[in-house]
């Protein structure tokens, strides 16, 4: 979809921090964090909600998911993980092509409801991917 933002980055037309990558599926750092080492995953494809992509696409992405939240969380040292997926912009999907948040907790203060985004340089997302793609 040519208006997509994520589809842009899939095509390589605009930037990103890419943490994982295979045929069907890129990982990369959300520019605008609520935590850090705050990840999106997405499909290659481009389908908007959950209810588009086809049941064997879903599950591929969600087992990329779960492979990619277990590297950040063992390579920031996560105390745990929230994983999300907004649907619809009633439910604060602002790029409408499906995605996963993986969004690590490594602090002690607790993770709010009110989702505030952190202030990030593009030299600290270049050093947060690469923690994440060490193996």
């Amino acid at each position: 979809m040519i208006d997509c933002v994520f589809c842009k980055i899939i095509a390589g037309k605009q930037d990103a921090n890419i943490v994982y990558e295979d045929a069907r599926v890129l990982g990369f750092l959300d520019h605008r964090p609520i935590r850090i080492g705050h990840t999106l995953v997405i499909s290659k494809k481009h389908y908007e909600t959950i209810f588009d992509i086809p049941d064997d696409e879903l599950a591929y992405l969600i087992q990329a998911t779960k492979k990619l939240a277990g590297k950040i969380r063992q390579n920031l040292n996560a105390k745990g993980l929230r994983i999300s997926n907004n649907n619809f912009p009633a439910a604060r999907q602002i790029v409408p092509h499906i995605h996963f948040h993986i969004i690590p907790i490594t602090g002690e203060a607790p993770f709010k409801v009110k989702l505030d985004r952190i202030n990030v340089t593009k030299t600290d997302l270049e050093e947060i991917a690469a923690k994440i793609r060490a193996d």
